[in-house]
């Protein structure tokens, strides 16, 4: 991924003053909205690059969803890393 420089920035000046003089409560709504946008974002192109380059089919990238929310879940109940301890890198 390159550098996100002027050039590539999603957002121009004007509208970064704009969201610099937000109000916190209004600021904390625009920036939870911002972030589940860009994850979606990503998800949707994580789910076509397993689709298109390595094959994997509905199924296949439903488990890979299930196992990220899971993943999600353990780091929001406070487990850092996800895992509850275990290192799964090694898993088949």
């Amino acid at each position: 991924m390159e550098p996100m420089t002027r050039r590539s920035h999603p957002l121009s000046r004007q509208e970064i003053k704009e969201i610099m003089r937000m109000p916190v409560p209004i600021f904390r709504k625009w920036i939870m909205t911002y972030s589940m946008t860009v994850y979606n974002l990503g998800i949707d192109d994580c789910r076509e690059i397993l689709h298109d380059e390595f094959g994997f089919g509905d199924k296949r990238i439903q488990r890979f969803m299930e196992r990220l929310k899971e993943k999600h879940q353990k780091i929001l109940n406070g487990d850092e890393a996800g895992d509850d301890g275990k290192n799964t890198a090694g898993r088949g």
